[in-house]
């Protein structure tokens, strides 16, 4: 989310001290990333923790909430169309445009957590909007895979080219 939501520079005029920081990145590596809760391993098919295909035992992540005024307290946010605004706000893949930062996804073509279609969507739609994207596959791996520790190697790779300019 960083990567194509996050600001570049800060609001030095502010009077908020923390509003004076950037909160992007300057380049992601991640390894299987949820990118789209509004098409979820297909088109159309939501995950906002309610329905046919909520994820089983997680719901924490799902548990949208807003702020009562009167009573001072959080309330669940029940009304559909406004899960899914809050779902579109969560997924990566609705910010991306020209200027989201080189993003390098390693996913597992049998993740049954994070589908692989989040990636592959994601990558797409960062090329179109012409910025930097890659996928690397691990072929019949899941979420996670022996030597995972390995890729890191990668993403060092990664932030060499894209911040320092460096080739192997």
């Amino acid at each position: 989310m960083m990567g194509v939501a996050g600001k570049k520079g800060g609001e030095l005029n502010s009077k908020d001290q923390v509003q004076g920081f950037a909160s992007g990145a300057n380049a992601v590596a991640c390894f299987f990333p949820p990118t789209d809760f509004l098409n979820w391993g297909e088109e159309g098919k939501e995950q906002l923790g309610r329905g046919p295909q909520a994820i089983p035992n997680i719901v924490a992540p799902f548990d949208f909430v807003v702020f009562n005024q009167q009573k001072k307290q959080f309330e669940p946010v029940e009304d559909i169309m406004e899960r899914r605004k809050i779902g579109a706000a969560i997924s990566p893949i609705t910010h991306i445009n020209k200027q989201s930062v080189p993003s390098l996804i390693i996913h597992g073509d049998q993740d049954k957590l994070v589908s692989i279609q989040q990636a592959e969507s994601f990558v797409k739609k960062m090329k179109e909007a012409g910025a930097i994207a890659e996928l690397d596959t691990r072929k019949g791996a899941g979420h996670g895979w022996a030597n995972m520790d390995k890729d890191l190697e990668k993403f060092a790779d990664w932030f060499d080219l894209h911040l320092l300019n460096k080739t192997k």
